[in-house]
């Protein structure tokens, strides 16, 4: 199983992620990490990217790969089996940015009217029209209800 998560800022790809990784026992990585060299403080080239994609692609049989989509989306939807699109609404999601600021207020670069921001620069339309390309694999989540019963799906599939 190959999963790409992806959906806007505070719209609970991680969270969604760790559990199904945790679950389904399948190696999780980030888009973020994918893109940051943290060690060196860079962002890697395009290039780069595309490789350290490519090679865990190669090198796991199984994996998910969450994240805000950046260039790679293209790669990363048509690799994937499942492409889960968390889409919740803009209220939603500045709830929880108000919630995880108020609650790790000092874990934070960027200050939460950024992150704000952040949520009206997310490109919808690019989604929608890979989503479009990949039909039969992808699945929109809107809100918590929808995840509930995705997610009960699973443990329901998934039976150890």
């Amino acid at each position: 199983m190959k999963i790409f998560i992806v959906g806007n800022i505070a719209s609970g790809k991680t969270t969604l992620s760790n559990e199904l990784s945790n679950y389904l026992e399948l190696p999780l990585f980030h888009i973020d990490e994918i893109v940051h060299d943290d060690i060196n403080n860079i962002k890697r080239t395009e290039e780069e990217q595309i490789k350290i994609i490519n090679d865990i692609n190669r090198n796991n049989k199984e994996w998910i790969i969450e994240g805000v989509p950046r260039n790679n989306l293209d790669i990363l939807c048509n690799i994937s089996e499942t492409i889960i699109f968390l889409d919740y609404d803009k209220d939603t999601l500045i709830k929880r940015l108000k919630k995880r600021h108020k609650k790790d207020k000092l874990k934070y670069d960027v200050t939460l009217e950024e992150e704000i921001n952040w949520i009206d620069t997310f490109n919808y339309e690019k989604i929608y029209e890979q989503l479009k390309k990949h039909i039969r694999k992808g699945i929109i989540i809107k809100n918590d209800k929808e995840l509930k019963k995705y997610m009960e799906s699973i443990y329901e599939s998934y039976k150890y």
